[in-house]
């Protein structure tokens, strides 16, 4: 497919998203967090609809071959205030640790591909550095369906299920959040109530790909 054709097909697959999206708001009851962020990513969609540069970086995206310096594509889109929008891209063969986003709520929308966004709360806490986390929900994620993150649903982890998928991630952070987020990565199972991980600072660990921006 050549540039012009992706382009044009870039476009009508957000108009697309933008129609499903707006008879969503219309009927779905939801937190108050969850309706702003939804009306925000609402209009920021139809800025986006005809951005070439933005079409473009949509089509970087579609093909981003990831590192081990650069496991994730991230652009930083948008930055008012305390509020970020991100278009990350992620590759079957690397998929996206879980991890926190301390005193933050946020949007994830897929734009192209699929994904799968599994979330994870606290059992309890065996030690600082170890936790015990259970699986609270996982949900495969087709273009136009999108993901909430909040104080009581912040843990998750993010997989391409198709060889490339790519979200827009729109963030909101309070002033009370942390400067580190965490990583978590799987110690031992015990089935019966979660699973044990080893929590770790998120500068410590995929640093250098941008991760600390999903």
């Amino acid at each position: 497919m050549n540039r012009v054709n992706q382009d044009l097909e870039d476009q009508q697959s957000i108009t697309a998203i933008i129609k499903y999206l707006s008879r969503d708001a219309r009927t779905g009851q939801r937190a108050l967090h969850e309706n702003d962020l939804t009306v925000a990513m609402l209009e920021i969609l139809k800025e986006l609809a005809g951005d070439a540069d933005f079409a473009a970086l949509v089509e970087r995206a579609c093909r981003f071959v990831p590192t081990l310096s650069q496991p994730l594509f991230s652009r930083l889109i948008m930055h008012s205030g305390d509020t970020r929008l991100y278009l990350n891209g992620v590759n079957r063969s690397s998929p996206i640790p879980v991890h926190d986003h301390p005193a933050t709520t946020a949007m994830q929308l897929v734009l192209h591909g699929n994904m799968r966004i599994t979330h994870y709360r606290h059992n309890s806490e065996a030690h600082s550095r170890i936790t015990r986390l259970h699986c609270s929900s996982q949900r495969e994620l087709t273009p136009g369906c999108y993901d909430f993150i909040d104080n009581a649903n912040n843990i998750h982890g993010v997989e391409a299920l198709t060889q490339h998928a790519v979200m827009l991630n729109l963030k909101r952070a309070s002033k009370k959040a942390h400067e580190y987020k965490h990583w978590f990565l799987p110690a031992f199972a015990n089935n019966a109530d979660g699973q044990f991980w080893h929590r770790v600072r998120g500068r410590q660990v995929f640093s250098r790909g941008g991760c600390s921006d999903v």
